[in-house]
């Protein structure tokens, strides 16, 4: 009996003094406005290649909005807003979360992934009509480039 009761409170005792996640002030989007750089390895060719970075926008049912600095054909300096759908992407690495397999190949993601996401997206509540079209007129865009596979 004792030595269960001391088995139990040494794995407590391990558990507690383990720490497997980043504190909040070495945390970078707590410490300020904007989003968790991604780093996206797609399913198939997509632009010019297999690979998308930028900071995270906003994260909806089917997709992520990322602000994508030098993305190919962009019509200005900068960087880019870009849709990419859950259902191209292979592996995402998050900024300081680690890298998942998406597991998702159709349009939606699972739903917890996609609220973990949206907790460190620059806009967690999403972006309204009006709000997205201030923005793309800020970074001198019409509208979002939407990827889409070159096959």
């Amino acid at each position: 009996m004792k030595i269960v009761l001391f088995g139990q409170l040494v794995l407590v005792l391990a558990a507690v003094s383990c720490s497997t996640s980043v504190e909040v002030r070495n945390f970078k989007p707590a410490q300020g406005p904007h989003g968790v750089q991604m780093e996206l390895k797609l399913n198939r060719n997509v632009i010019d290649g297999d690979k998308v970075k930028g900071e995270l926008l906003a994260v909806h049912d089917d997709a992520v909005l990322l602000s994508v600095v030098d993305f190919p054909d962009s019509v200005g300096a900068g960087s880019t807003v870009v849709l990419v759908p859950f259902g191209i992407m292979d592996t995402v690495k998050v900024e300081q979360m680690g890298t998942a397999k998406v597991e998702s190949r159709g349009e939606e993601a699972n739903e917890t992934y996609r609220a973990r996401l949206r907790l460190v997206a620059r806009f967690p509540q999403g972006l309204s009509d009006e709000l997205l079209s201030d923005l793309l007129q800020r970074m001198g865009q019409r509208e979002v480039e939407v990827l889409h596979t070159t096959e």
